[in-house]
């Protein structure tokens, strides 16, 4: 916003909310009145992203078939698909049935940009372990299919995906972005990368293969659930409207 509409926002909005304290940290930036500014995190519906029970099992062999998964428009620039295809290649001589589905549109104006990725993918002989399944309607289904959910993304606010997959249990990995790093705040719950990092990214599925027992799924259930449930999101912009009624 130029600076007459900021003026202007501060003298006439009563409260302006910022979905995460990321993007509440990038609204004070730009001078807005930090006592109007009130973080309500995104939420999700977590009786539609249930708790599914995984066969951890079966991590102990690395023949075994090993799924990752990404939701996302297909944005390479903003959204990393790019970095987590690399990080695949890095891993499938160690984990040679790796595979990893990425569920989303190409996003307007970025079919070069998956072209140039389907051109790598067929340059590196990675098409056994790379789908691109284009838009998928039953979220839920495609994360009761996947091991370890990843979020690469160079720019993100917050992460609406990477709960959803975490709701059902999913040990995660995303990109260290304030963002996704409020959502990722302990070990327990999944591991951080530096964005745009394939070599590090690869490193961290690794780590994550190996210790896929230690993630206690029905724990990282629960905190979504306990953090980020929609009624708890409609609680506080209900407790929000009250106090601006008053």
């Amino acid at each position: 916003y130029p600076a007459a509409k900021i003026r202007l926002q501060n003298l006439f909005c009563s409260a302006t909310i910022a979905i995460s304290e990321s993007v509440r940290s990038e609204i004070l930036a730009r001078n807005m009145d930090p006592s109007k500014v009130i973080t309500i995190y995104n939420a999700i519906n977590t009786e539609k992203f249930q708790y599914i029970p995984r066969n951890s099992s079966r991590f102990l062999n690395p023949e075994n078939k090993i799924e990752l998964g990404n939701v996302a428009r297909i944005f390479p620039a903003k959204k990393g698909q790019d970095t987590l295809v690399r990080a695949v290649e890095l891993l499938i001589s160690k984990y040679p049935h790796l595979h990893c589905r990425f569920a989303g549109e190409v996003y307007k104006g970025q079919q070069d940009a998956y072209q140039h990725m389907l051109s790598y993918i067929r340059a590196h002989h990675l098409d056994d372990h790379i789908s691109f399944l284009g838009n998928v309607n039953d979220i839920p289904a495609f994360l009761r299919d996947i091991d370890i959910f990843i979020l690469p993304s160079n720019f993100e606010g917050f992460g609406i995906s990477l709960i959803e997959a975490m709701s059902t249990g999913l040990p995660s990995i995303a990109s260290n972005l304030e963002g996704p790093a409020e959502i990722i705040s302990s070990p327990e719950l999944g591991i951080l990368f530096t964005a745009g990092n394939a070599a590090e990214l690869a490193e961290a599925i690794d780590q994550m293969i190996r210790n896929y027992t230690q993630y206690d799924p029905c724990r990282i259930s629960a905190y979504v659930k306990k953090n980020f449930d929609i009624e708890t999101m409609v609680s506080k912009h209900l407790a929000l409207y009250q106090t601006l009624s008053e």
